[in-house]
């Protein structure tokens, strides 16, 4: 695991199995290193031996190039190979809310982004990877929606009801509370300052936080004395070798206080000529795209019309059959029956009069009842 984007050679030689996702065993005995004509793959020779990480968040791949049946062959040979994202939202959150009112989901993780990600509500006892990953709701009285175009949730097979997730990017700042009359702001600069930072501009404030993970998107591309590697790393999205595509990595920024516009990576190089980035501004006036990944949310469009203990509420990356991941425990409530009052202000029979109605939000004064 490497949250803060820093671990190197050294740490993978003081302790290479520190995830436990894989034990020091299993490595030798079902992921040895098998030479292909123009790749290895690390599975013994048995494409069934694959591996599942649970943990989402920054992570280090460690390689031992001489290792046996014994394990490597000596510690000083481990070298950091390879380093990723495991996609996903951050451990399980407790959510309560009451009954009968439109209700959002917020999320905090990794790898998070506009690309579709989905929740849905299942029974307590249920398991979100059930049924090949497309388990049943199972739920009554769940409507999503709302509060304009409410339809009940669900479970017909190959429509079910999922609850769509929006990230934060370029065209989404400050979004209301249907992710809608959101804010654009886009990347105006991407420029190399020292040699471990960089510079990124925006033509507004992006509403970024200390820490946040981005990448970089369309609008922007190499410029002179950059090579496509070095690109890649500003962009927070690395090319698979030998293959088409590419793989998530971000880089987290640094805010900086004086100036709401301006964040850092923690990438950059000393040489000089410095590499250049090139930011271009489109025929619609876009500037360049970029990413959030840290959080995500629905829209405030999900009604429980009776009390649930304790649902799951389970994530998916692409829709149905792809859930896997059991993000939160949600509680709707019934809320309290609120003391209130009628009172005539005359005694004359049709007589046009005020009339007062008195009610009481809440007991609790931190809650700032209402009269």
């Amino acid at each position: 695991s490497d949250p803060a984007y820093s671990l190197g050679h050294a740490d993978c030689q003081r302790d290479p199995f520190e995830m436990g996702e894989v034990s020091q065993e299993d490595t030798f005995s079902s992921h040895r290193g098998v030479q292909l004509s123009d790749a290895i793959v690390f599975d013994a020779g048995v494409t069934s031996n694959t591996v599942t990480l649970h943990t989402p968040g920054p992570v280090v791949v460690c390689y031992c190039p001489l290792a046996d049946s014994q394990g490597c062959r000596d510690a000083t040979l481990w070298r950091a190979a390879l380093r990723f994202t495991v996609s996903g939202p951050a451990g399980v959150k407790e959510f309560i809310f009451s009954a009968h009112v439109p209700v959002r989901f917020e999320l905090e993780g990794h790898g998070l982004s506009s690309s579709p990600g989905y929740l849905r509500l299942i029974q307590p006892a249920e398991n979100c990877s059930s049924n090949d990953g497309n388990p049943n709701t199972g739920l009554g009285n769940l409507y999503i929606g709302c509060p304009d175009h409410c339809s009940g949730v669900t479970d017909v097979g190959g429509s079910e009801s999922n609850i769509p997730l929006q990230g934060r990017d370029a065209e989404h700042v400050r979004c209301d509370e249907n992710n809608e009359s959101c804010e654009s702001v886009y990347i105006t600069s991407v420029t190399v300052i020292s040699a471990s930072a960089t510079e990124i501009k925006f033509n507004g404030n992006p509403g970024l936080n200390d820490g946040d993970i981005i990448s970089l998107g369309d609008n922007i591309s190499p410029g002179d004395h950059i090579s496509a590697e070095e690109f890649d790393l500003v962009r927070g999205w690395t090319r698979y070798a030998g293959i088409s595509g590419s793989y998530f990595l971000g880089n987290p920024v640094t805010i900086i206080p004086d100036d709401p516009t301006t964040v850092t990576i923690p990438v950059g190089w000393s040489r000089s000529p410095a590499p250049q980035i090139v930011v271009v501004t489109d025929s619609l006036g876009r500037g360049g795209y970029w990413y959030s990944h840290s959080q995500a949310a629905t829209k405030e469009e999900l009604i429980s019309h009776s009390p649930i203990t304790n649902a799951k509420l389970c994530y998916s990356y692409g829709q149905h059959n792809n859930y896997h991941a059991h993000v939160g425990r949600v509680t709707f409530v019934d809320p309290p029956q609120m003391a209130a009052s009628i009172h005539l202000t005359a005694r004359q029979v049709e007589a046009r009069a005020p009339v007062i109605v008195e009610f009481r939000t809440g007991g609790d004064p931190a809650a700032n009842p209402m009269y």
